[in-house]
C-alpha cells in the first residue's frame, strides 16, 4: 500500500480570507446533525489543525453535516464538490466512471481545490471496494468522489449547530450580539463578528 507522504503543509495566514476556491455546501440527509457556516471564506482541511493543508471554502449559512470534534475543530463530512485521490495503479476500472480498487489498505488522500497537496490519508480503502471516478491527473492519479467515513475539518469558531427552529436560531444570533441563548444549540466558543 502506499505510504504516506512527509511533505509539509503550507498553511494560509488566516482561517476566514479571500473567496477563490468556494465549493456549494453538500447534501445533508434527513436525521443527521447539521452545522451552518457563520463567516465567509472559511477554509475547510484536511486535518484538525491550521497546519493541515485547505481544501476549499464555505461561506456564511452554507449548511455542513457534521462528525466529530477534536479540540478547536469540528470534524464535517466532504460538502459537495470536493474530491479524494487515489493512485490509478489500485484502480481497475473499464469506463472510466467508476472503479474497484484492486489491493488491500490503499490510501485514500484529501484533494484541494486551494493547493497542489494531497498527503493527507482520509481513509484506507480494502480490495473489492468500488470508488466513484471525477477524472484521471497527470500524474497517475484518480480524483474520487470521497468515500464514506471521509472526514475534513472546520475550526469550531466558524461552525454553530443548525437546529432548523427559528426560535432556536434567533437565540442564538441574539447570544452571538451579547443577549442569552440555550446553551446546547452553540458549538463554538466565540461568535464571529
Amino acid at each position: 500500500a502506499p505510504a504516506v507522504k512527509p511533505n509539509e503543509p503550507a498553511a494560509p495566514p488566516s482561517e476566514a480570507a479571500g473567496n477563490e476556491g468556494k465549493a456549494p455546501s453538500g447534501v445533508v440527509e434527513p436525521g443527521e446533525r447539521r452545522g451552518r457556516i457563520t463567516g465567509d471564506a472559511v477554509y475547510v482541511r484536511s486535518g484538525p489543525s491550521s497546519d493541515h493543508y485547505p481544501v476549499t471554502k464555505l461561506n456564511s449559512g452554507d449548511v455542513v453535516t457534521l462528525l466529530g470534534e477534536e479540540g478547536e475543530w469540528i470534524a464535517i463530512a466532504p460538502p459537495r464538490g470536493c474530491f479524494s485521490t487515489i493512485p490509478q495503479q489500485y484502480v481497475d476500472s473499464s469506463d472510466g466512471l467508476r472503479g474497484v480498487v484492486n489491493a488491500d489498505r490503499v490510501n485514500v488522500r484529501a484533494g484541494s481545490h486551494l493547493t497542489a497537496d494531497r498527503y493527507q490519508v482520509q481513509k484506507q480503502l480494502s480490495k473489492g471496494a468500488e470508488v466513484s471516478i471525477i477524472a484521471k491527473t497527470e500524474d497517475g492519479q484518480y480524483r474520487i468522489e470521497p468515500p464514506t467515513g471521509a472526514r475534513l475539518y472546520i475550526n469550531r469558531q466558524f461552525v454553530r449547530a443548525a437546529t432548523g427552529d427559528a426560535a432556536l436560531d434567533a437565540a442564538t444570533d441574539a447570544k452571538s450580539a451579547g443577549g442569552v441563548s440555550n446553551p446546547g444549540v452553540i458549538i463554538r466558543s466565540n461568535a464571529l463578528t
